[in-house]
């Protein structure tokens, strides 16, 4: 796991620092507990194509 994915999965640094506290509890609520519910964000951060 490189940093970048460490500070998502186990830290939740997207969420808590691109997600201001007045968005909708319905963009955070997905992603409220650090781990793998934040694989997806880091799927699209590094331009994955599940396509592919």
């Amino acid at each position: 796991m490189n940093e970048g994915e460490q500070m998502v999965l186990e830290q939740n640094s997207f969420i808590k620092f691109n997600l201001p506290d007045e968005e909708p509890a319905r963009y955070r609520r997905p992603f409220l507990e650090p781990g793998e519910s934040c694989r997806p964000i880091c799927l699209v951060g590094s331009g994955y194509d599940e396509r592919n």
